[in-house]
């Protein structure tokens, strides 16, 4: 997916998140660990 400009550090987050969640569930891993560093994705995700 493209975008024309830049996003806001915490979606642009996000949406690497979700690429690399996606590219773990096609490789079959089942146990990872994730880091970030951005705490409003972090909070996002828990609730």
């Amino acid at each position: 997916m493209w975008f024309k400009g830049t996003l806001p550090p915490a979606e642009a987050e996000a949406w690497e998140l979700k690429k690399a969640i996606t590219w773990l569930q096609e490789l079959e891993l089942t146990i990872v660990v994730i880091e970030l560093d951005c705490l409003l994705v972090v909070n996002a995700i828990k609730d």
